[in-house]
């Protein structure tokens, strides 16, 4: 069966838990009008980043404002597990246009197995995703165009636990932002998926079947990586701006999750957002389609970038 073009709520709730500054200034310092960011426009390329024995693709956005002279405060995006550099209903792509129209660059990148990554899936594990995002962070303080001293990072669900454990370990991030992060330790947050670890250590991997009967092939290494991490543990160490975005309905990952996210963090400028009524797609789908009433998604880019704009 062809994977459908979008997935119904429950079969995307399942998917997501188991792959489950700016100042609002220009680069000069003034401030940017209503009429100058609606007139930025941004240019979008498809990148290559080496690391270790493959590449990361990514797409890089760079607003029209950015030279080398100014360069601008850039945001990396850090997708969940399964998931691919454009997200869930092209939401990091428009995020990303958001973002340059307030003189942000950005860069989304695929992890391995997801998007354009030509790296088999059953390769995929927690470890050399930190790595794919080091790397990333350091292709941005090395683009002339990218101011290195002010980047931040994003993530969505295990998306968003790499982002804490980048954010901790890595002092170019200078803002971190979640989105209903899968932030503990170990295997918590993936308990489903851990029914099958003791196949995947005897066999090498296990073949997780979604819902529309595609395959998902978890290797040995996921399990194993995934059960070290201690992203609870390492956002200790990180001590600047963090906001953490969750549906009150979320039932994948529950809000609570982000308050002991604020509770453990480093940070002294910590805040939480919570989105009446959303999901942990946050009601981007209904049905098996986008959902028609885009505000909640609206809502979270908006806080997203009014954030960043004041952080970063």
């Amino acid at each position: 069966m062809n994977k459908p073009k979008y997935v119904s709520a429950n079969i995307l709730l399942a998917l997501i838990l188991l792959f489950a500054g700016f100042q609002q200034s220009t680069f000069a310092q003034d401030k940017i009008s209503a009429n100058q960011t609606a007139a930025i426009t941004a240019t979008e390329s498809p990148v290559s980043i080496a690391n270790k024995s493959y590449v990361v693709p990514g797409i890089l956005t760079v607003p029209s404002t950015a030279t080398k002279e100014h360069p601008a405060p850039a945001v990396l995006l850090l997708h969940g597990t399964g998931g691919n550099k454009n997200e869930l209903g092209d939401i990091y792509k428009k995020l990303a246009a958001k973002l340059a129209a307030n003189g942000y660059a950005s860069l989304r990148i695929d992890f391995v197995g997801g998007g354009d990554s030509k790296v088999p899936y059953v390769y995929n594990n927690f470890d050399d995703s930190v790595l794919d995002a080091n790397q990333a962070i350091a292709f941005l303080a090395n683009n002339p165009l990218v101011d290195k001293t002010r980047i931040g990072v994003l993530g969505w669900s295990q998306g968003g636990r790499i982002a804490q454990v980048v954010a901790a370990r890595n002092e170019s991030v200078k803002a971190l932002v979640t989105w209903a992060s899968a932030s503990s330790n170990g295997a918590t947050d993936f308990e489903d998926m851990f029914k099958y670890e003791e196949q995947a250590i005897k066999n090498g991997y296990y073949d997780f079947v979604l819902p529309w009967g595609s395959k998902l092939r978890l290797g040995k290494q996921w399990f194993v990586a995934m059960k070290n991490s201690k992203a609870m543990e390492e956002i200790k160490q990180y001590t600047g701006p963090l906001l953490a975005i969750h549906g009150s309905l979320d039932v994948i990952v529950a809000p609570a999750k982000s308050r002991e996210l604020l509770k453990n963090a480093g940070s002294n400028d910590a805040t939480l957002r919570i989105l009446d009524k959303a999901d942990h797609g946050f009601l981007l789908v209904k049905g098996d389609s986008l959902n028609p009433d885009q505000s909640t998604p609206e809502e979270l880019l908006k806080i997203t970038v009014d954030w960043l704009a004041e952080k970063l």
